[in-house]
């Protein structure tokens, strides 16, 4: 591989930091940082997330970090004056938070929930449940399909379906929604308990509803109404295809020609679905002549449904009327009515209003610049990013590409190493890497260079017709802002850059850290380097890792399924993907064996077939962030290891590598949460994040020097795209 290190000497050497007793800032912050958790009673050989962690975990920051970010953007948009030269797009955001923030402080709760009814409920004849019974009507079949397909269109509202149009290719894209509960907790006897309190509170907060609305409700149908639909989305929460089973993308891609789909799935009407869905009432969709269908057993299922008669089209309602009271759930924050996600702190993917569910229970401002940044994105990250001084950012920035070119070259190392893939297998995986697209902090082509706005105020011009209004009513505002939100988002940078966040998409092979990431307990300039290649770094050793996991392995460097044969996709040979497969195979076992980090309840371990995509991930992305912090050391550094720190003097660079990583996962879940996550979330929790993770990695033991008969050096390991766990560094 050509050297780019060359290039990187003299901003490596720059001092943005001052120094007392020779000894600089960012040193004393680290090394206070770390200490504030850090607790040295606990051997790290017997179990490191309780010896990084345990010592004032309460009062780590980590959890606050994406609230601080926030608080700073509310106080910019606060801090904008009458007579300030701000771009159209700024004036945009400021005039939404303004009477976001009005509607919040004098909010007339009968109003807005009156809307609510005027705008979503009267065109279904309104929600049977608060009718007394025999007061609704049965809709026009037609007319249902349009209702479903413009909730998904307008408000990304997933009912029955998650759907799409490629008009480029004339393509219908047909999946299966997220349920708002998770499926276990839907369909799994373990949860009956949990179910039940899910179906009462939905009945308390619409008997709340109707009450503030003045709804002569019937107290025995409104039960009666619930019941039946949580009935059905349990029915269909049963025939969704879990997670890990969905996996195999070659068999999720099932090609149609359109005539032929809509007879295969007769009983939906599915004209008037797209004609809504597409937002052509001319019958533009019409020249969709394909069909893509993900679960063609979901769908089979929903088909079915809807030609029987199990289930009345009242109850159908009312269970479209629970997704909507999900997605409006910023409105409730004016009434006491109980949060209908308690189970769920992240609503559905494709969910508008996602980011302001973090301020759910703060004030209205907070929830206020919380709703910028879902409905806004890019809005708010140039704001967020225009107040970080030029100087810090683009060192920032810098720095991230200095440790992705070292982390690239030492995961192509790694797997150079690996004894399971051949030549050619080699050959595909570098050239995947090759071709991945690497976007950090902003979307630099839209912000430009945060003096002139003109890209920037093109990209949001569909904002000029709300700045021009005179909208002073906050509930249209908000539907407004959620129709336009497909017009102000980035394909190329689809989330805020004010989101502590980073992410691949196999898709477009491509890796997106948003600038928010850039932040301590990650990474921070003046930091030391073991410090911010074990946060930073691994992140993005962890994305990168993520173009080679179970569903990044199926798409080459285009971001195509590559390799397709009757049964799978992949980049690899047949004897390669065998190798791969057992590694997978370690990592599963392992974490489902190990049973982490539960003890009692329901559900205590980490799925390990669910979490197998993050878990290969952790594993080599730490790794390739170890192995070029340890590059960065002998080329920039000529070998000589960096100061120790303040307090800290006992522990090597390499110690506070691994100290600085397990810090980065200290987090406090009561039992409640964890059982949530463990029962929904790709992910592991973090302490098996950290302990399952050094555990399987040599250097790790080596530089705390383990004893073979303690849990962090077991004696046998999965080694996940390496296998050279011996190299002396």
């Amino acid at each position: 591989m050509k050297s780019i290190f060359p290039i990187f000497i003299l901003f490596i050497t720059l001092n943005y930091c001052s120094k007392t007793n020779g000894i600089s800032r960012g040193f004393k912050d680290a090394a206070k940082q770390l200490k504030a958790t850090l607790d040295p009673s606990v051997n790290p050989c017997q179990d490191f997330y309780a010896f990084a962690c345990k010592n004032g975990i309460k009062n780590f920051p980590m959890a606050d970090l994406q609230q601080r970010i926030m608080d700073s953007v509310q106080r910019k948009i606060e801090a904008f004056g009458a007579n300030e030269t701000l771009s159209m797009t700024e004036r945009a955001v400021k005039k939404a938070y303004d009477l976001c923030v009005s509607a919040h402080d004098a909010a007339d709760v009968r109003e807005v929930f009156t809307k609510i009814i005027h705008k979503f409920f009267e065109p279904m004849g309104g929600m049977p449940a608060m009718m007394k019974p025999g007061k609704w009507r049965p809709l026009n079949w037609n007319k249902f399909w349009e209702i479903v397909g413009e909730l998904e269109s307008k408000y990304k509202i997933s009912t029955f379906f998650s759907s799409e149009i490629d008009m480029d290719n004339k393509l219908f894209v047909l999946n299966q929604p997220e349920l708002g509960r998770g499926r276990d907790l839907l369909v799994n006897p373990q949860f009956i308990a949990e179910l039940d309190k899910y179906r009462k509170e939905l009945i308390d907060a619409l008997r709340t509803f109707a009450s503030v609305t003045g709804f002569p409700v019937d107290e025995a149908h409104l039960v009666y109404s619930i019941t039946r639909a949580v009935q059905f989305e349990v029915q269909l929460a049963m025939a969704l295809v879990p997670e890990e089973l969905g996996k195999n993308m070659k068999l999720q891609n099932n090609y149609y020609s359109f005539d032929a789909f809509t007879k295969t799935y007769p009983s939906v009407q599915w004209h008037s679905y797209l004609e809504s869905l597409s937002g052509s009432p001319n019958g533009t969709y019409s020249s969709v002549d394909t069909a893509n269908v993900h679960q063609p057993q979901y769908i089979a299922f929903v088909s079915t449904v809807f030609a029987g008669d199990q289930w009345s089209q009242q109850t159908l309602v009312n269970f479209i009327a629970l997704k909507i009271f999900q997605q409006l759930d910023e409105f409730f924050a004016y009434a006491p009515i109980p949060n209908l996600l308690k189970f769920h702190p992240k609503l559905e993917k494709r969910a508008i209003l996602t980011e302001s569910s973090f301020n759910r229970l703060d004030n209205g401002r907070r929830r206020c610049v919380g709703l910028m940044n879902s409905l806004i994105p890019l809005g708010t990250g140039y704001i967020y990013i225009k107040s970080i001084p030029e100087k810090e950012r683009l060192a920032s920035i810098k720095d991230a590409e200095m440790q992705t070119d070292l982390v690239v070259e030492s995961f192509l190392e790694m797997v150079d190493s690996v004894g399971w893939i051949s030549a050619e297998g080699k050959k595909k995986v570098f050239d995947k890497v090759s071709a991945l697209q690497k976007k950090f902090g902003w979307p630099a082509e839209i912000f430009g260079d945060f003096k002139n706005a003109t890209k920037l105020d093109e990209h949001h011009k569909i904002l000029d017709e709300f700045l021009r209004s005179k909208q002073k009513c906050w509930f249209e505002t908000v539907l407004f802002l959620m129709e336009a939100h497909k017009d102000v988002i980035s394909a190329d940078f689809p989330e805020s850059p004010t989101v502590v966040n980073a992410f691949y998409l196999p898709e477009t092979n491509s890796l997106t850290i948003n600038y928010a990431a850039f932040n301590p307990p990650s990474y921070r300039h003046d930091f030391p380097k073991s410090y911010n290649f074990a946060g930073q770094a691994s992140t993005i050793g962890h994305e990168l890792s993520h173009g080679f996991d179970d569903t990044g392995i199926q798409f080459g460097p285009d971001g195509q399924l590559t390799g397709c044969t009757w049964d799978k996709c992949g980049l690899l040979d047949q004897n390669s993907s065998l190798g791969f497969a057992q590694m997978a195979q370690c990592v599963i076992h392992q974490y489902s064996r190990q049973c982490c980090p539960l003890k009692r309840g329901n559900i205590r371990c980490t799925n390990g077939e669910r979490t197998q995509g993050e878990n290969i991930a952790d594993l080599a992305g730490l790794q390739a962030a170890y192995r070029a912090y340890r590059k960065y050391i002998e080329r920039t550094r000529a070998g000589v290891e960096e100061d120790r720190l303040p307090g800290l003097e006992q522990y090597s660079p390499n110690q506070i590598f691994w100290i600085s990583y397990g810090q980065n996962w200290c987090e406090v879940f009561d039992e409640a949460q964890l059982a949530w996550q463990l029962r929904n979330d790709p992910h592991s929790p973090s302490e098996c994040r950290v302990n399952q993770v050094v555990q399987d990695i040599y250097e790790f033991s080596r530089d705390f020097n383990c004893p073979n008969s303690l849990p962090m050096n077991p004696k046998e390991r999965c080694r996940v795209w390496t296998s050279d766990q011996t190299k002396k560094y």
